[in-house]
């Protein structure tokens, strides 16, 4: 059967490439916490797409809370696209464009920013957006029975992202990456 949030009691921290949004510390590991025995690889699975939720959900929050609201959300990339889970741990519609890689589509419209209307661009992210935009294929809607679970899940992951990040321990771990030799 499928998964529930939180049913398997493990949670990730999505630092495998560093934590380069809000603690910004590139040299930060990836945790996982509450795994057991008996936790299984679909769990373990499900915990690291979590996770990956959850750290976006960390960066959203920190952005409105600077005063920059979020009004739309498009997976342009990656797991996203494919994965609906993501707008459950958000809580907020999540839109697919019809292209497979809108990172370069978006590295387009900046430029066209960057040379303006007297260039033949634009003057402004959101007309390039209008004139350049791709359609949307897909709209991922919340699950409303998961968004209780995982309200509660991400209380627990800010409250280890916040202990892993003003720990010294990841920092010591990351010192000793790639040595021959350790000296505990």
């Amino acid at each position: 059967g499928r998964l529930k949030p939180g049913s398997s009691g493990v949670i990730a921290l999505d630092w495998w490439n560093g934590c380069r949004s809000v603690l910004m510390d590139s040299d930060l590991g990836g945790c996982l916490f509450g795994m057991t025995l008996q936790t299984r690889p679909e769990e373990i699975y499900r915990a690291l797409m979590e996770g990956i939720a959850f750290g976006k959900r960390m960066i959203i929050e920190q952005m409105e809370m600077a005063g920059e609201r979020c009004r739309q959300l498009y997976a342009t990339g990656g797991g996203g696209r494919e994965n609906p889970l993501c707008t459950s741990v958000l809580g907020r519609e999540i839109r697919v464009p019809v292209i497979a890689n809108g990172s370069c589509m978006g590295s387009a419209m900046f430029g066209a920013v960057a040379a303006g209307r007297k260039g033949g661009g634009y003057d402004t992210i959101e007309e390039a957006v209008e004139a350049m935009g791709p359609p949307v294929g897909k709209i991922y809607i919340p699950d409303q029975s998961a968004l209780a679970a995982y309200d509660v899940l991400f209380q627990m992951y800010r409250e280890m992202y916040l202990y892993m990040g003003n720990s010294s321990m990841l920092k010591r771990l990351a010192a000793m990456r790639g040595k021959e030799e350790s000296t505990l």
